[in-house]
């Protein structure tokens, strides 16, 4: 009838708080924070980062603008990017293995804590369970939830501040190196980079999400490769 105005579903009100700045998305981003670095200390780690994907996820369908909101666009050349993360890719990792991470050893005293991954040193049907975790499930997981979630949510807080991509970069860099700690004070600070240059490179590509996932996946299976091989041991003395 005219002159009757009908109250929107409660899925509309919520999903326009939730793509504004209000205090229910800032709760959200602060309680997914917490989240990460506590359920980092547990003995599955992995959990709250699950449990942070679900709930981007339901943000995405609640906010109802799909998962553009999160990166997911077509890039402009599939082979031009697949190309740019594996050549990234190799700089990074060996730039990381023969630099960085003996660099951050000698000034932490302790190696990165690869434990986790020994059952897969020298044993190949292991390392290719490895990868197709990584593959199918893990760089999803890590660039929707620190760079498509919180680095977008981080800058929508801090709009008109120049700084803005650059604040949002070193504080998802922090939390991701920190949901890492069960590498050790070298893993976390070598995670902790690592999540610095995905997310520049996010930046980079139009905050289009897709060169990080690649770029990201690519870094991880020569690094599995690394451990298989035992070259970080042979590297390291360890």
């Amino acid at each position: 009838m005219h002159g009757v105005t009908r109250e929107k579903p409660a899925r509309g009100k919520i999903g326009d708080r939730l793509r504004r700045p209000t205090g229910l998305s800032f709760a959200v981003l602060v309680l997914s924070i917490l989240v990460l670095i506590l359920s980092a200390q547990l003995p599955s780690a992995g959990v709250g980062l699950i449990g942070i994907f679900v709930l981007v996820l339901l943000m995405a369908f609640l906010r109802r603008q799909g998962m553009g909101w999160l990166g997911f666009r077509r890039p402009a050349s599939w082979p031009r990017t697949h190309i740019l993360a594996i050549g990234t890719a190799a700089v990074v990792q060996v730039s990381f293995l023969f630099l960085i991470d003996p660099a951050l050893h000698s000034l932490t005293g302790e190696a990165t804590d690869l434990s986790i991954f020994d059952s897969m040193r020298g044993d190949m049907q292991v390392l290719l369970q490895w990868l197709a975790l990584v593959w199918l499930t893990v760089v999803f997981v890590e660039e929707i939830v620190f760079r498509g979630y919180m680095m977008s949510t981080m800058e929508q807080f801090l709009t008109g501040n120049p700084a803005a991509p650059w604040i949002a970069l070193g504080l998802t860099s922090v939390v991701f190196g920190i949901a890492h700690s069960y590498q050790g004070i070298s893993g976390i600070l070598s995670t902790g980079l690592m999540g610095g240059i995905l997310a520049l490179v996010y930046l980079k590509s139009g905050r289009n999400i897709w060169l990080p996932i690649l770029l990201h996946g690519w870094v991880d299976t020569f690094g599995l490769y690394f451990i298989y091989a035992g070259i970080d041991q042979q590297l390291l003395n360890v």
